[in-house]
């Protein structure tokens, strides 16, 4: 999740106005004069924090017994009868979850609970991560039993809240060792009948397969057997093997029909202009040509390794999947924009590019950034 100044306006003025009203109509002893004056001013603080201060300034006024307080917090982000307020859902809702997480940890069944409820308006994925690590045997228990919840948010946070790689979050050092009751639970929601969650499961396995891409392709290759008549099970594949195809891991390119060595000659490769400013972008050509006797699957990316204060950072890019046959000539134009973003600073200098066909590097060529 990069940080915006879209996301952090969530969490501004207003909503402190909205959770002021609403605490109140459910709670006739809420103090909502304190709970504004808690609230330190929001503007120069980055999105997280925002989150903390404002949990944090409800936590005060909230009731000291968890199981109370939950049901307060609940009830006020909820459907409230009371001037029919609807029920908050979106980033809003991370304030919440948030106060789960900071007071719940001595109270799992209660925390759970409304980890479960509130989920169903935002992402949980965040929020049960500490509970995994503190009594990993019973939260697994219970996101084994959310697989087959009615709602889809529910299950996803099955397989997001046990990513060991999230954006963003804190790791899951005891899963990142060993996966075994993550990829348990991935099992069970593998054909969930919602994309929503299957995206989940890729990315879930895509975060394995970091540390452990072996056992991912192994343990795909052995699902695939058993859900031939899947009609996402394929999509799955690539999608949780992108990072090892990028890698050119052997395993995962015979997984999904590539072979690590393709056959195919490099007519040409450019990338123009040579030098540009940040904000323009470049324009790559290339023409291969496949050499095989027979059909080849082709998996073309390219790699920019991008300047940075200390040496370079190598960033592949996805470009095509073709299947070509013998002595068919492919051709392919893209262009690559080089703008600020939030999560990259720029540098100027020389910027190599490689050109990749079954993670293999077959051509290189290179543009300059002027500072």
């Amino acid at each position: 999740m990069a940080e915006s100044a879209d996301f952090k306006s969530e969490f501004d003025d207003t909503l402190v106005e909205e959770l002021a009203r609403r605490f109140s109509a459910v709670s006739p002893g809420f103090d909502a004069v304190a709970f504004r004056a808690a609230v330190p001013p929001l503007e120069p603080l980055a999105m997280k924090v925002r989150v903390q201060a404002i949990s944090a300034a409800l936590a005060g006024r909230l009731p000291p017994d968890f199981a109370l307080a939950q049901q307060t917090l609940r009830a006020a982000f909820g459907p409230i009868d009371r001037e029919g307020l609807p029920a908050l859902r979106g980033f809003c809702v991370w304030v919440a979850l948030q106060y789960v997480e900071d007071h719940g940890l001595e109270h799992l069944e209660e925390a759970l609970d409304a980890i479960e409820e509130l989920t169903c308006r935002f992402s949980g994925e965040f929020a049960i991560r500490p509970f995994l690590l503190r009594a990993p045997g019973a939260v697994l228990e219970r996101l084994w039993s959310w697989c087959s919840h009615a709602n889809e948010h529910v299950r996803r946070l099955v397989s997001e809240g046990t990513r060991p790689r999230l954006p963003w979050a804190s790791r899951l050092p005891p899963f990142v060792q060993d996966p075994s009751p993550v990829l348990a639970l991935l099992d069970r929601l593998i054909d969930d009948p919602s994309e929503y969650v299957r995206r989940s499961v890729a990315n879930n396995l895509n975060d394995i397969s970091k540390d452990h891409p072996d056992r991912v392709v192994a343990w795909l290759d052995e699902r695939r057997a058993t859900r031939a008549g899947s009609p996402h099970f394929e999509w799955i594949a690539r999608h949780a093997c992108r990072g090892l195809v990028k890698a050119g891991h052997a395993g995962a390119l015979a997984l999904l029909g590539c072979s690590p060595q393709a056959s195919v000659q490099v007519r040409s490769f450019t990338v123009s202009p040579g030098q540009i400013s940040v904000g323009a972008g470049v324009a790559l050509h290339c023409e291969l040509v496949s050499t095989g006797e027979g059909g080849q699957k082709l998996v073309v990316d390219y790699a920019i390794h991008f300047q940075k204060l200390r040496g370079t950072s190598r960033r592949v890019f996805k470009w095509t999947v073709s299947h070509a046959d013998p002595g068919q000539a492919l051709r392919l134009a893209r262009r690559h924009p080089v703008v600020p973003v939030s999560v990259r600073r720029y540098y100027g200098g020389l910027h190599e590019v490689e050109l990749l066909v079954n993670g293999a590097t077959v051509a290189r060529s290179s543009f300059h950034l002027k500072h």
